[in-house]
């Protein structure tokens, strides 16, 4: 047996037998059992606990500011913010934007626009013609917000005028100015709620609605050719 181990491990045994005889010749047998089954336990070989294997096709660090699942989605938040209409529950705030929106993507709600295209598919005629309804009240509401909203803004004035576009700059509410260009094909903004939505935004209506043709995008040449003659008449007075 004692050629089969080691020289470490014939060091440790010869270390033992030593440490017995002491203790027997002191009279103690029950430390002897006791340094026996101790030595016992921890010369037994330790089972070495599985790892678990790492799947190589997903990075090893994961990056809590791209995979929070607290973090709601940049692009809605701003929606969110700017249009005052939750893009999930279509519940209306001033304020608290972000945490309404992060109860709403936890409760594992579907957005209203996949409803919208899931009604679209799967409801009959009639219940597609009540919806259109919806979408259509949904927008004059949207409207009027943004009528409401008009008076916190402020037409700068044409700053270029041609006969492909003709330029404005608006002020908002927060004092921020933005360009809006008008234009055949279409109305342009600098704002964040045209570069996500690409839609009239509250800074187009504005400059269409001071020129009286927000139901006639298309006449603004001749709006704005109309609009100085009328400076140019209240400068010059007959």
């Amino acid at each position: 047996m004692t050629s089969q181990l080691n020289e470490y491990e014939q060091q440790r045994e010869r270390t033992i037998e030593r440490n017995r005889a002491r203790l027997l010749a002191l009279g103690i047998p029950g430390l002897v059992n006791a340094v026996t089954e101790d030595v016992q336990k921890n010369s037994a070989p330790k089972k070495k606990a599985a790892k678990r294997k790492r799947d190589t096709s997903q990075p090893s660090r994961q990056s809590r500011r791209l995979h929070g699942e607290d973090a709601p989605e940049q692009d809605e938040l701003a929606l969110f913010k700017i249009n005052g209409d939750c893009p999930f529950c279509g519940k209306v705030l001033q304020q608290g934007h972000k945490a309404h929106l992060e109860r709403c993507i936890d409760s594992g709600r579907p957005r209203l626009d996949a409803l919208r295209e899931q009604a679209n598919v799967e409801e009959d005629p009639l219940d597609a013609e009540e919806l259109r309804q919806i979408e259509l009240t949904k927008e004059a509401e949207r409207i009027k917000r943004q009528d409401e909203k008009l008076h916190e803004l402020e037409l700068s004035g044409l700053v270029d005028f041609s006969e492909e576009h003709a330029e404005f700059m608006v002020q908002g509410s927060k004092g921020k100015h933005y360009k809006v260009a008008l234009q055949d094909e279409k109305q342009t903004c600098q704002c964040m709620d045209y570069r996500l939505r690409r839609h009239a935004c509250k800074h187009i209506r504005l400059v269409l609605t001071q020129l009286g043709i927000v139901d006639a995008a298309s006449e603004w040449h001749e709006a704005v050719v109309g609009k100085l003659k009328q400076l140019e008449s209240s400068d010059h007075p007959d």
